[in-house]
């Protein structure tokens, strides 16, 4: 029986194993035995359980070039649609409408996230939900009518004071503008 060996290259190996990569390749690139290499894989099953379910997940990404960094983001996004109880189905056709909205606005995706973004930060400074939106602007339209309603009935009372006096608008003018020089 030769040496122990290193542990440096039975993490090398396992690291190997997981990125799915070929006994064969991996004997090759740590200048040892394939037997080594099924030693240290059956050693480490013992205390890596699920290592083949593993190695299957990793050569399955690597089948469809799949970058594990893009599966880590899959799994953060299904881990939040579980979390929420949103079904991945729900979110393809919130994504599919949105793409379909996109194409007939003539905007892009990014755009719209955009806008939605500002949608969110709008309810926020009004301090209200995304759907309370809707009664603050209706609130506010109620508002302008009752506004115009007093401008109106302000022009009606000047209009009448003109009359009245027999003053024209240009006289009303002139005698604004001097008595706001003869204060400077």
């Amino acid at each position: 029986m030769g040496a122990p060996i290193p542990q440096s290259i039975k993490i090398a190996v396992i690291e190997g194993w997981l990125q799915g990569l070929s006994r064969k390749s991996i004997a090759e690139k740590n200048k040892i035995g394939t037997g080594t290499v099924s030693d240290i894989i059956q050693k480490a099953r013992i205390n890596i359980p699920d290592i083949d379910l593993m190695r299957g997940l990793a050569v399955t990404l690597k089948k469809n070039n799949i970058d594990v960094d893009c599966f880590v983001s899959l799994v953060r996004l299904k881990t939040v649609l579980d979390r929420i109880g949103l079904p991945e189905e729900k979110l393809e056709t919130l994504l599919e409408e949105i793409n379909v909205h996109c194409f007939i606005d003539g905007t892009n995706e990014k755009e719209f996230v955009s806008k939605v973004d500002e949608v969110f930060e709008l309810a926020s400074e009004l301090n209200t939900s995304i759907g309370g939106i809707d009664s603050q602007i209706n609130q506010k339209k109620m508002e302008l009518i009752e506004l115009d309603k007093k401008i109106a009935k302000k022009q009606e009372e000047l209009k009448k004071l003109i009359e009245r006096y027999g003053l024209t608008v240009d006289e009303l003018e002139d005698y604004r503008l001097s008595k706001s020089s003869r204060g400077k």
